[in-house]
């Protein structure tokens, strides 16, 4: 279809080649045109968060890992945020190298969100989850981390660069297929999708460094319980995947459970620690190196061990963790002060259970004879550290 096209005038009455007019309005032509970019900034924002955290989510989440979906859910409005406001600033240039560095800062900033999202992002869920611990680092970002990410930010950059340029073709195009009345077609909208490949070199950097190692040690732990829960021994040895370390726990597992990642390397990724919480209270702390569970032990007994002693030491003084050359629990003075002002509503008769987790922050609860419930406060894992107990919130 034929019709006629003018160039529009600036207010200081220059030529403006950015807006050409058809029949429609000067106003409403330049609000399709913006519109155009931000659509196409819309669309590659949603790929690369669909790419980038949702292909991660959906392994984690069949892995029953704990928080799988958290990094899409925090990093996707981030990345449409950006890349939109970035499509509809960068097509309202006329300069090719303007809107080139706008894309390439924006694929920076969001090579940046991926770096960060896995560790600033489980630090907010648990924010979310406790307001005591709001402020904490749960999860540390890491000189791995840093690293990491400064490699992811340099490919977004480029990806980012590419975008801008395709930005120009792609949103002229779609100028060209618009109709004398002004309307815009579904085929030409369908050319937005022209950017959706330049955002795998950022998904599959991302995964690589950043998702994949730390999943890994979460996917691993996991393997290895479906395996025992399946029964079959005779693949389980040969997986290579030390089965038996959680095998000879077998009859105290149940179908239920959700894997922690509890720590990793900071410098490496190298090696990791994950928790394996079964719905029926029992634990268990297995040491991942190189994709190889190394061991697993009951993690459970061991923390329901400790609060048996904070609750001796509130009525009785003891002080048992002090044994030994070197004490894997370290208590702090002002716990043991609040629960000898207690031991009056404290009883050796008490039912201990793990109330929350969040990395390698624990909160376990006694619950007395008298309904007087406490909750503690453990943190970190050499040496495990009690820095709170306090009324449990019923």
């Amino acid at each position: 279809m034929v019709y006629m096209v003018e160039k529009a005038k600036g207010e200081n009455g220059m030529i403006d080649n950015r807006f050409p007019r058809t029949t429609v309005n000067e106003r409403d032509t330049r609000k399709r045109f913006l519109s155009a970019g931000t659509m196409y900034g819309l669309v590659f924002g949603l790929s690369f968060a669909l790419l980038t955290w949702g292909y991660d989510a959906l392994l984690l989440s069949s892995h029953s890992v704990a928080l799988a979906w958290n990094k899409l859910l925090l990093g996707m409005p981030l990345a449409i945020i950006i890349a939109s406001l970035t499509g509809r600033f960068a097509v309202a240039s006329s300069s090719m190298v303007v809107s080139t560095a706008l894309w390439a800062t924006a694929g920076a900033l969001m090579g940046m969100v991926a770096g960060h999202v896995p560790f600033d992002g489980g630090n907010l869920a648990a924010w979310l989850a406790d307001r005591e611990l709001w402020g904490l680092v749960i999860f540390p970002y890491g000189s791995s981390a840093a690293t990491r990410t400064a490699l992811v930010t340099v490919i977004g950059a480029g990806m980012g660069a590419a975008a801008g340029i395709v930005e120009r073709l792609v949103v002229g195009w779609i100028w060209d297929q618009i109709t004398p009345s002004g309307k815009i077609g579904g085929r030409a909208w369908l050319a937005l999708l022209a950017c959706t490949p330049l955002t795998l070199p950022i998904f599959w950097a991302t995964d690589d460094l950043v998702n994949q190692p730390l999943r890994a040690l979460q996917q691993t732990t996991d393997e290895i319980v479906t395996l025992v829960l399946a029964g079959t021994d005779e693949e389980a040895e040969s997986s290579g995947l030390n089965y038996f370390s959680v095998a000879r726990h077998r009859e105290r597992l149940s179908d239920q459970y959700t894997v922690h990642l509890v720590e990793y390397d900071l410098d490496t990724y190298y090696t990791g620690l994950a928790d394996i919480a079964f719905d029926n209270g029992f634990s268990l702390r297995c040491l991942t190196t190189a994709g190889q569970v190394g061991y697993c032990s009951p993690i459970s007994d061991t923390y329901q061990d400790w609060m048996n002693e904070l609750v001796r030491a509130g009525l009785y003084g003891e002080r048992a963790w002090l044994n030994g050359d070197d004490p894997s629990l370290v208590v702090d003075e002002a716990v043991i002060t609040w629960l000898n002002n207690h031991s009056d509503q404290l009883g050796e008769t008490f039912a201990s259970t793990r109330s929350s987790q969040h990395g390698a922050w624990i909160f376990m609860s006694a619950r007395f004879d008298t309904g007087f419930e406490i909750e503690c406060r453990f943190r970190g894992t050499t040496p495990v550290a009690v820095d709170q107990c306090a009324e449990a919130n019923t």
